[in-house]
């Protein structure tokens, strides 16, 4: 797959949109040099974005570590398609967008659901995750506590 060139820095990073399947790109930020790893792949949670790490990510550069946050689909400035938000989907797609990148060993961090979606990333990829983070999060079905939903919609809203 070919990587679209840099588009601009963003807070000191370089932000690319990445392709991932069928035909959908993913804007990512990117800090450091990918070369050297292992890269951290930080996934937010829902109704966010991969500014959310800026934070995070100049900490490790400052570390000398290289990271990449990613807008997942329907999020931040990545592609809205109407499906694929099941956590085998999303995934792919960040199997995907590291592997345009060409990383080869990452460490998988998310927040909040993020972290679910970097559970069941590590669970499915280890080839591709040799470690992984869970902030505020773990592995959660929301179905087997909400009757519905909207249910759970209006539970989780925030105040």
């Amino acid at each position: 797959m070919k990587v679209s060139r840099d588009r601009f820095p963003v807070n000191n990073a370089i932000e690319r949109r990445l392709p991932v399947s069928g035909g959908l790109n993913l804007r990512s930020l990117i800090r450091g040099d990918l070369e050297r790893g292992p890269v951290f792949v930080l996934v937010h949670g829902l109704a966010s974005n991969a500014r959310m790490w800026d934070g995070v990510a100049a900490n490790l550069e400052t570390r000398g570590h290289s990271s990449v946050a990613i807008d997942l689909r329907g999020h931040g400035l990545s592609d809205k398609p109407d499906d694929g938000y099941d956590f085998d989907t999303v995934v792919a797609d960040i199997v995907s967008a590291v592997n345009a990148l060409g990383i080869t060993r990452a460490i998988l961090v998310g927040q909040s659901w993020g972290g679910n979606i970097a559970v069941h990333g590590l669970h499915r990829h280890p080839d591709v995750f040799t470690s992984g983070v869970a902030v505020a999060g773990g592995f959660i079905e929301l179905a087997k506590s909400f009757p519905s939903w909207d249910d759970c919609a209006h539970q989780l809203q925030p105040p």
